[in-house]
């Protein structure tokens, strides 16, 4: 059959180079193969170096050489905000190359060129970009899996060919979020330049009204960056962006059970709502941090028969395992992820977050009751064997939404319906504050052993609840129940805390709130003493 001028079925008579260099099947269909379709990534059979792909290298690695080689007769001063965090220039047109003549370049050149030589003018080794990229696989995407490993070296192995703005800006963000987990804490100063520098450049990407998948993402782990900095409105507004392009690209619509796409877009769609699931599950976290200035959710409606993220397309609904009103949990026949998981309770903390906010006129004490039983018997069910780990991040979001909804029921005005039961209401949240408190004791045993590098693979926000129940603690007397067990307990959270505050703002606020909890425990027995 004639490769190129055959009228149906065509097929090359070799594999295509990206298949070829992956060492992946091949079905050689034209003008792309069926794999490099599913990935929305150039397809490329010739063997040439002068259309689209040439042979592709080895490895990265030989990727980042070249390009570090070739920036290196760059004008090293064409970008001036690394020096002052406080002055962004927008991207140049034109550059002094090796030559010595100038190259005008357009906009996807540009920010390729300028994210390239930010990360290897970043103190990073020759192979910045991998170890970057790898580090991020290693921590952050265990618990928030939004990007494919594989598409995301495909891309950066085209970038030079084909450049992508949204790419480029993609791996500045996921430098800038691999900084927090390098083994030598970086200088607090200097991250801060790396932000401000990653986060003009993609808000210049986002003033030019591009919108796809990329830009999502980036966003997402550029607020991930500004909730462990404690930059709550930043965060607060980059995820409000990520949802307004989300719900433009229609990423909302593949949560539904009734979303069914085509054979050939089930990959892209599910890439979508794991990209979704990830803004819904930093937005419900982050909301934590102020629950008091309520604010209404980005993305609002949660339905239970909505959709799970999930890496292999298997379908689940967030009811999955939860305890349905009047009946007992109903679990599954196929175990869910840690993604999957940590979804269902960022899930369940909306709720919360709901009522604790009243921003739900519905929300009720009955209601919260409810809420509160099926939080209870899901952070039990996390405690179970299971084949994956990590399963204590979700368990941490569970406790901080127990503690939360129960601080808030012990004081709060119940609606008028409800007055005649206010004092077993508020019972009932004492009781139910004690015993997630206790929760928290118990399970705080081998806590105090966790080296420094364990506790650099522990995502930020799962120290909330060690705080949180550190500082309830102290401040509605708790701790004399059992003073010596809360005692050491409040010194191992604060242990921890000290030795993740070099990386995260958010856990100096955090430590500092545990010995504000104390100076005001102190202060109060002061004067139980004196009177």
């Amino acid at each position: 059959m004639d490769s190129v001028h055959g009228e149906t079925h065509l097929l090359s008579f070799n594999v295509c180079q990206r298949c070829k260099h992956r060492k992946k099947k091949c079905d050689r269909a034209l003008p792309g193969c069926a794999r490099c379709t599913r990935l929305r990534l150039p397809c490329n059979y010739s063997t040439s170096q002068s259309h689209g792909l040439s042979t592709p290298p080895e490895s990265v690695d030989a990727v980042v050489e070249t390009a570090i080689a070739r920036y290196a007769g760059y004008d090293r001063h064409f970008f001036p905000e690394l020096i002052n965090p406080f002055t962004f220039i927008t991207p140049q047109s034109v550059f002094l190359i090796p030559s010595g003549e100038h190259g005008v370049l357009d906009l996807d050149e540009q920010l390729t060129e300028q994210c390239w030589s930010i990360i290897s003018r970043d103190g990073a080794e020759d192979d910045g970009i991998l170890s970057s990229c790898s580090t991020y696989f290693n921590f952050v995407h265990k618990w928030l899996p939004i990007l494919s490993k594989e598409i995301l070296y495909d891309q950066i192995l085209v970038q030079r060919n084909l450049p992508k703005g949204e790419v480029a800006i993609l791996v500045l963000t996921i430098h800038l979020v691999s900084q927090l987990h390098q083994t030598i804490p970086r200088e607090r100063t200097s991250l801060e330049q790396l932000y401000h520098t990653t986060k003009g450049l993609y808000s210049f990407l986002m003033s030019t009204g591009r919108s796809n998948i990329e830009l999502v993402q980036a966003g997402i782990l550029l607020a991930f960056y500004e909730h462990s900095q404690a930059l709550h409105e930043a965060t607060y507004q980059t995820l409000g962006a990520c949802a307004r392009m989300g719900y433009l690209l229609g990423f909302d619509k593949t949560l539904s059970h009734d979303f069914q796409p085509s054979p050939d877009a089930e990959f892209m769609a599910a890439r979508q709502r794991q990209v979704w699931w990830g803004i819904i599950i930093l937005e419900r976290i982050s909301m934590l941090e102020y629950p008091d200035k309520k604010l209404p959710f980005a993305i609002t409606k949660i339905n239970s028969s909505d959709m799970l993220p999930s890496e292999d397309g298997i379908k689940q609904p967030v009811s999955r395992g939860l305890k349905q009103s009047g009946e007992a949990p109903r679990p599954g026949t196929v175990e869910l992820s840690v993604h999957a998981r940590v979804a269902q309770g960022a899930y369940l903390l909306g709720h919360v977050i709901d009522r604790v906010s009243a921003s739900n006129p519905n929300s009720s004490s009955c209601g919260a009751v409810y809420v509160d039983n099926t939080l209870r018997s899901y952070a039990m069910d996390l405690l179970q064997p299971s084949d994956h780990g990590h399963l204590c991040w979700p368990y941490s979001i569970c406790l901080s939404a127990i503690l939360m909804l129960n601080c808030y029921e012990v004081s709060v005005e119940p609606k008028p319906m409800e007055v005649h039961e206010k004092e077993v209401f508020q019972s009932r949240a004492a009781l139910g504050l004690k015993s997630a408190l206790r929760m928290m004791l118990d399970g705080s045993l081998n806590s105090s052993s966790a080296s420094d590098a364990q506790l650099m693979a522990v995502p930020i926000w799962v120290f909330h609840r060690a705080q949180y129940a550190a500082v309830l603690s102290l401040d509605f007397g708790i701790v004399d129940e059992d003073t010596e067990g809360w005692m050491a307990y409040i010194q191992t959270v604060k242990q921890m805390l000290r030795a993740v505050e070099v990386r995260s703002k958010l856990a100096s606020n955090y430590l500092k709130a545990v010995e504000d909890a104390e100076d005001r425990r102190a202060k109060f027995l002061a004067c139980q003493a004196h009177c």
